[in-house]
């Protein structure tokens, strides 16, 4: 696909979302000593809300795409989980995992934000799944939507 259409095309679903992971305001409180994994669907709007809110903390993370179809690391959330439910957070800190965006946004908060109330689970989060799905149609393109479902490699010319 044309670059300046890819590009576009991702800025229109950065606006559709207000922007929100792009910068970090109040970075983590306690950085953690081992990365977290997040096995993810690239187009959920659920996944969406759990990468924005560890951009906003600042943690680093070891992202591990799952799309429908995806042999690489999908079995292995599977095998983790015990189901094909995304997000799914690995934190290898406090051995946790678990499922659920709206958990998964509590415990990063609460762990590693210093923040003790629990996120918006009203309006708040309503607005940002909103944005998030919005973004989710931007992903839209000849043959469906971009990373929802695994793709076959090229190689570079």
């Amino acid at each position: 696909m044309n670059s300046n259409l890819e590009a576009l095309r991702h800025t229109l679903g950065s606006t559709l979302t207000g922007w929100r992971g792009t910068a970090c305001f109040k970075p983590a409180t306690v950085q953690p000593a081992e990365w977290l994994v997040l096995y993810d669907i690239e187009s959920s709007p659920y996944c969406r809300l759990v990468r924005e809110t560890l951009s906003e903390l600042d943690l680093d993370v070891l992202i591990k795409p799952c799309p429908k179809g995806g042999t690489r690391f999908r079995d292995e959330a599977i095998a983790l989980a015990g189901k094909a439910q995304f997000p799914l957070l690995v934190d290898p800190n406090t051995d946790t995992v678990m499922l659920e965006s709206a958990d998964i946004i509590d415990y990063l908060l609460r762990t590693y934000g210093g923040r003790t109330q629990k996120a918006g689970r009203g309006l708040s989060r309503a607005a940002r799944l909103a944005g998030g799905y919005l973004a989710t149609v931007a992903n839209w393109r000849p043959g469906g939507i971009s990373g929802l479902a695994a793709a076959a490699s090229e190689a570079p010319a």
